[in-house]
């Protein structure tokens, strides 16, 4: 109806010069918009990879009785940031880049932080000591604290992120009729109060009550806050600060190292293995993240996770095996080769597999009420136990297949 719509037309047409712009914003349904997601996405897990990379090239290696204590307090702590990113990112009415960021520090950051290659490499070396029985020991220890860690993790982001408490409401209230009809019962609620005085109800009930006003003014002041963002530019000033932070740290420690630089063969190497590492970190992370889980299953062993572990453990024999046959392939004994497979090993694999996410799953399969005990089991047991098992056997089938080979006579 034309005479209908003349007031809209005279409305916008008046409408401030800022209004109008927003109304030209780009939809978030365009090829534009989904393009700068994925773009945004992708540069967002490159760097905290990179950042992640260049600072644990610090941390020095240290063992108690055998097992790693330095892979230990990593998988603990990448553990504890996990599942304080989960919790931020569950928090609703935040801007774009602010989601994509919690993403990239748990596809990139907590990836390379925990390192599920290390800890399969580790409980093998010990299976062939004297104490074999530290192997398992290993397994539970680094399983159980990183557990213990992300409760803790989990406990403080509630208290620290305002909103994060009501994230689970928010999302039962996103149908409209419950909405609704909560808003209704919070507001004769206050009106009673306010003409009546202090309610005689029982505790319970006066106490949800004011839960549920709670989370109304939540509701209210984040969508303010939304709006707000959404009159601001596209990526904010907070989010070019960190971008310019995680560029600057990887480049700052190739500085550094070059700094160190005294012409010897060793301090050349080191660069070279800098490199390597942040590189190849980025690129199993990416890999991962594009075959990794997205989406936690609920009622199910989480499989997409299962299957980046296993092909992390395949990888890593593979990569013993060259290192292990190495003589009888003249060019694979140079320095630099041996030196690619070492990194390799342990930023490509490390990052491709995930250790953080494996234990983000187990808890939340945990907390699930549709599922069961078993499930929780056998996602442990998959990416584990089978996993080592699969280690094992690509390694000693290779010798076996070698051995073969070498006792046939020509």
């Amino acid at each position: 109806n034309m005479e209908e719509t003349k007031p809209l037309l005279r409305q916008r047409a008046h409408a401030p010069a800022r209004q109008r712009h927003l109304h030209n914003q780009i939809d978030p349904q365009s090829a534009i918009f989904v393009f700068l997601k994925t773009y945004m996405q992708f540069l967002w897990i490159t760097l905290f990879a990179a950042t992640a990379a260049a600072l644990i090239w610090w941390v020095p290696v240290r063992f108690f009785h055998g097992i790693n204590i330095s892979a230990l307090c990593g998988n603990m702590l990448g553990s504890a940031v996990m599942a304080a990113t989960t919790t931020f990112e569950q928090v609703r009415f935040e801007s774009e880049q602010t989601y994509a960021v919690y993403r990239a520090i748990k596809f990139g950051f907590c990836a390379i932080l925990t390192n599920f290659a290390i800890l399969i490499e580790d409980s093998e070396r010990l299976l062939h000591t004297n104490d074999w029985w530290l192997s398992p020991v290993n397994l539970i220890l680094n399983v159980g604290f990183a557990m213990i860690t992300y409760q803790t993790g989990r406990l403080a982001a509630l208290r620290v992120k305002a909103g994060a408490q009501f994230s689970l409401a928010l999302l039962q209230m996103e149908n409209e009729e419950k909405r609704m009809k909560v808003e209704l019962e919070v507001q004769e609620a206050q009106e009673a109060q306010e003409h009546v005085g202090p309610s005689d109800e029982p505790a319970h009930q006066t106490s949800q009550v004011e839960w549920e006003s709670k989370v109304v003014s939540h509701i209210r002041s984040a969508k303010k806050a939304q709006q707000k963002r959404s009159q601001e530019s596209w990526i904010r000033p907070f989010h070019i600060l960190l971008l310019m932070i995680l560029i600057v740290i990887p480049i700052l420690n190739y500085i550094i190292l070059t700094w160190q630089n005294d012409d010897t063969k060793g301090n050349s190497n080191q660069q070279y293995e800098f490199f390597i590492s942040v590189v190849l970190s980025v690129l199993g992370a990416l890999t991962a993240r594009h075959y990794g889980t997205h989406k936690v299953n609920r009622t199910d062993v989480q499989w997409k996770t299962f299957r980046v572990n296993m092909a992390s453990c395949i990888l890593i024999a593979t990569a013993h095996n060259i290192l292990f046959f190495r003589n009888f392939f003249p060019p694979l004994s140079q320095d630099r080769v041996m030196l690619f497979l070492k990194w390799f090993v342990q930023s490509f694999c490390g990052s491709l597999s995930s250790f953080a996410e494996l234990i983000d799953e187990t808890v939340v399969l945990i907390n699930s009420k549709s599922c069961t005990r078993d499930i929780v089991f056998r996602n442990i047991f998959y990416n584990l136990i089978l996993c080592l098992a699969a280690f094992f056997f690509v390694v000693y089938l290779a010798s076996g297949i070698v051995s073969l080979i070498w006792t046939i006579p020509l």
